[in-house]
């Protein structure tokens, strides 16, 4: 018995390609801390669910969350690789590993952050996928493992 995934038509090698780019975008646009990329990339009522946290919704308030967040550190690495991405019609969902380092501004100590992450995406009248919900449940890194090496 194998875990080979039943092969897929064209259509859907397409879409999951696709979203495998929105995925390698979307960490490209979370290393530059591009704010306005990354609102280019989700839905205007999106919904995150971070951990720890109430639910941010919409555009604006994701924004607001992004510009915030963004100054407090000088670099930020994010990796996001699907497990599993599954399409149903103009809806799809990925969801796997992710981790992220982000190294605060001056002199404190990067903290690193792993988990697992779900993402739906939606499918957009020009063909592209934006992110419509996204919930996670990253946590630190106990420390000493949490300095980069």
């Amino acid at each position: 018995m194998t875990n080979a995934l039943p092969p897929a038509d064209a259509s859907q090698r397409t879409d999951r390609a696709a979203i495998e780019r929105f995925t390698a975008e979307w960490n490209a646009a979370m290393k530059a801390k591009d704010v306005v990329r990354l609102m280019s990339m989700v839905t205007e009522d999106v919904v995150f669910l971070p951990p720890g946290f109430p639910p941010i919704r919409g555009r604006q308030a994701v924004e607001a969350m992004y510009r915030a967040f963004f100054p407090q550190f000088s670099s930020i690495e994010q990796e996001a690789v699907s497990e599993e991405i599954e399409m149903m019609g103009d809806w799809a969902f990925a969801w796997g590993r992710e981790s992220i380092v982000l190294v605060p501004q001056g002199d404190g100590t990067p903290i690193r952050m792993d988990g697992k992450g779900l993402s739906i995406l939606k499918r957009q009248a020009d063909g592209s996928w934006k992110c419509a919900r996204a919930i996670n449940n990253s946590q630190v890194r106990a420390s000493p493992q949490n300095a980069i090496s």
